[in-house]
């Protein structure tokens, strides 16, 4: 026969034993715990609320009193006089010490801004910017870094807060200023490399590139980076050869330096690892290389242009000179056979000096003695409409000027052509 089970219904018997006496669970007190559990979570949410609110107070009041000129040196003794009830709990003495901690960052913050000149990273054995900041100190003396031992966490935390996102975008600009510095050493040390090799190259052409690609070196695997890395990249390696042909354009005093500069953009790169044809940076179309041969090609024209200037320049200089002595001199032979040497060794392009020296030398040369056609061809002279000191020595000729004007119309001539390079 089936086991039926006699457990009781009975409240007081529960156990499913037989014979077995089971007492209740129940007090007097469970309606009572039974209460105060139901209403513990919405207890603590009330607290939870009521603290942040009073947070929040704190907060906003101190917002105003900062906003209209407050200091956190003036606001504690204010609070001691009671111009402040609202701040007076233990809440505002929280919200309090974050925002005196803010301020002090803040303040620190200026104070290493204001010294920022005083860094000097790469001088002696180097320094970090941590080391640096740590060392700085005030007008008075006084480190600019608080030392937080012993102060409370609200300003610990108010200070963290706003100087830890400074110092983090301090350490960025520091790492990015020192891998700049770095590279810029690296790239001169390299230029200054090759144009001691550009100085006794036979072909630039062919050979620039061969030398640069052995700065190409792969350095070992270093922990954290993927790919192979290289002491100069091809990104470096074009850079260096633009910076290069760049310096040699600064410095050019003559074309054919120039037309070094504008070999390195010309010369041939050779074959990429990936078995292309590089060309040259010319034919790459690059906005800066383009830019660069333009000033290349420009500085090659003015100095071809200053160079014929001098050449001009100097042919009248010559010319005064040998008209000068020869008309100083005495009137020899000998002094006449020199001055015409001295103009067919100066090659001037004007045959009628010849011509002049010998006429100069003719004691009988028909002269014009007439003051004011003398006068008149000195205005012509200063008003400059002659060119050259041989222009001036062709009209002496052909207007019969006598001999002993022409150091005073040379001089006039001079004169002029000083005020027509200045512009006047």
């Amino acid at each position: 026969m089936a086991y039926r089970s006699k457990i009781s219904r009975n409240r007081y018997y529960g156990s499913t034993f037989a014979g077995r006496v089971a007492t209740s669970r129940e007090t007097p007190l469970t309606d009572i715990v039974d209460a105060i559990n139901r209403n513990t979570g919405k207890l603590e949410r009330y607290a939870s609320n009521y603290v942040e609110g009073k947070k929040d107070a704190a907060d906003k009041y101190l917002e105003g009193y900062y906003a209209t000129g407050g200091t956190p040196e003036n606001l504690s003794n204010e609070i001691l006089t009671g111009k402040h009830p609202e701040l007076e709990n233990m809440y505002a003495k929280t919200a309090i010490d974050t925002h005196n901690g803010r301020f002090m960052a803040a303040k620190a913050i200026t104070e290493i801004e204001r010294l920022k000149d005083t860094y000097k990273p790469f001088d002696g054995d180097g320094q970090t910017w941590n080391e640096w900041v740590k060392s700085l100190v005030d007008e008075n003396g006084h480190a600019v870094i608080p030392n937080l031992e012993g102060k409370s966490k609200g300003f610990n935390t108010g200070f963290a807060t706003v100087f830890g996102e400074y110092r983090a975008n301090s350490l960025v600009d520091d790492a990015e200023m020192r891998g700049n510095y770095w590279n810029a050493k690296k790239q001169e040390a390299g230029m200054s490399y090759m144009h001691t090799r550009l100085m006794t190259m036979n072909n630039i052409g062919t050979d620039y590139w061969a030398q640069l690609e052995t700065l190409n070196t792969q350095l070992p695997n270093v922990s954290g980076l993927t790919g192979k890395q290289y002491y100069f990249t091809t990104e470096e390696m074009n850079q260096l050869a633009i910076n290069h042909a760049s310096w040699v354009l600064s410095t050019a005093t003559t074309t054919q330096e120039l037309d070094k500069a504008m070999s390195i953009l010309t010369a041939d790169r050779g074959i990429g690892k990936g078995g292309n044809a590089l060309g040259s940076l010319m034919n790459t179309k690059r906005k800066d290389v383009a830019e660069l041969v333009e000033s290349i090609n420009n500085k090659k024209v003015s100095l071809t242009n200053q160079a014929r200037a001098d050449i001009e320049y100097n042919e009248k200089q010559d010319v005064k000179t040998i008209f000068n002595d020869f008309l100083s001199g005495d009137m020899t032979v000998e002094n006449r056979d020199k001055a015409i040497e001295a103009i067919k060794k100066g090659n001037f392009g004007e045959p009628r000096l010849i011509e002049a020296v010998n006429s100069f030398y003719n004691k009988n040369r028909f002269t014009n003695t007439d003051p004011a056609n003398i006068d008149t061809f000195y205005k012509e002279v200063l008003t400059g409409q002659y060119d050259s000191p041989s222009d001036v020595i062709t009209a002496m000729l052909d207007k019969n000027i006598p001999t002993d004007k022409l150091g005073t119309a040379l001089s006039y001539w001079s004169y002029w052509n000083s005020d027509n390079d200045k512009g006047k």
